[in-house]
């Protein structure tokens, strides 16, 4: 199958929107598919890590003019349109840029089958920022989105329920792990992590890792752990600060140098130190107001780590369903009040946790439930509708 996957912008500090695509594209790749990648340069010409992708995967990357939100590229229209030409299907990654919505025209106007993942943009917490302008894309928009999309790609049963435009045809299926990569023995990672950052002087932590942005209650969190978690836990808060948050935060929580010498931001991390963070942890936290998955998470269970989320994280009715965390409302005393019972996650509960990520959303089992769902919208029955076909596929 030939598949082309596009997305306004492929870097590192993108987090799951990038590290989705990587992986399906190289799973794709290795099953014998034909895959090709078109994004632009956001994000990369302002500074953040332009991502790789596989070698059996073709990548176009353009330069893109103007606000870097929109992603205007002036040479994306006609690429997309040549690279329609030799493909099958077409999956689409976001919504509410330059790239997304010629790609869009495009297609319809060739009729491709279109798989829109929208990454909780069309849910109604991201709907409320920037409201008019996404607003008024919906409704100048909104019909020719509807049209050219043969079906949603939802990654959590609440996403396919709460998001615009509802109903229609769609399917869910979850982001993944290379559950390799976070297979670790946790002692060992903790006495990396401690060497890597002599700063915790070799205290066990709690770890925030992910984007520091509003949404993530990344404060909630602060006077939580800083009112409740006993000597001698710290809180490591790693990730990219796009928005430039911590400076006001530190200024908030951490003026007092008790409080200082117990939270280290230790700011963006990949690879091999990212998996020793999360294997090495007591707990992963996260007090998201609104999670359209909660990747993270999912890897800190695959590392063997137990997992505190709000009930905003999509993921955390299955989490709470396996018996692998902790759910709480976001009310800073109730978090405290967890944090003072904090302990390392037992042998048992770590080999739990780390099969069931592995059996429930390994990359490679997912990368081929998806090929099922192109196929059923690049060959259906002949007495039935591209549209019937792929919402049969989401029962």
């Amino acid at each position: 199958m030939r598949i082309l996957h596009v997305i306004p912008g492929l870097t590192r500090e993108r987090g799951g929107p990038t590290a989705v695509v990587q992986a399906l594209s190289r799973h794709q790749a290795a099953a014998g598919h034909d895959v090709t990648v078109l994004t632009t340069d956001q994000g990369a010409r302002n500074g953040e890590t332009a991502a790789d992708l596989a070698p059996s995967v073709r990548l176009e990357r353009h330069p893109v003019r103007g606000p870097d939100r929109l992603a205007y590229a002036p040479t994306f229209r006609a690429a997309v349109r040549q690279c329609l030409r030799h493909c099958d299907v077409v999956h689409i990654h976001s919504v509410f840029t330059y790239p997304v919505h010629v790609t869009l025209l495009e297609a319809l106007a060739v009729e491709r089958p279109v798989v829109l993942r929208p990454c909780g943009l069309l849910h109604p917490y991201s709907l409320q920022r920037s409201r008019r302008l996404k607003r008024t894309y919906l409704a100048l928009w909104g019909g020719l989105v509807q049209r050219a999309c043969s079906a949603w790609h939802y990654t959590s049963a609440q996403e396919a329920a709460d998001s615009w435009p509802g109903g229609g045809p769609h399917f869910v299926l979850p982001n993944g792990i290379e559950a390799d990569e976070f297979a670790l023995e946790r002692t060992a990672a903790r006495a990396r992590v401690w060497d890597r950052w002599p700063i915790l002087e070799r205290r066990p932590y709690v770890l925030f890792l992910g984007r520091l942005h509003a949404k993530k209650r990344l404060d909630l969190l602060l006077a939580a752990f800083l009112g409740g978690a006993p000597e001698p836990n710290r809180l490591v808060v790693a990730g990219p600060d796009e928005e430039g948050l911590w400076p006001a935060l530190a200024q908030r929580f951490l003026a007092d140098p008790d409080a200082a010498r117990r939270v280290v931001y230790v700011g963006s991390v990949a690879g091999a130190d990212k998996s020793d963070l999360l294997a090495g942890a007591v707990l992963f936290a996260l007090p998201s107001e609104h999670e359209n998955f909660g990747i993270a998470a999912l890897e800190a269970l695959a590392a063997g780590t137990a997992v505190l989320l709000s009930p905003h994280v999509d993921l955390a009715d299955a989490v709470v369903n396996a018996g692998l965390g902790t759910v709480l409302p976001l009310a800073a005393g109730v978090w405290r009040d967890r944090l003072r019972e904090l302990a390392d996650t037992s042998p048992e509960a770590a080999a739990a946790a780390r099969q069931w990520a592995r059996q429930h959303y390994s990359w490679n089992a997912l990368a081929a439930r998806l090929q099922q769902h192109y196929l059923r919208l690049v060959t259906p029955p002949p007495t039935r509708s591209v549209n019937n076909v792929a919402n049969q596929g989401t029962r």
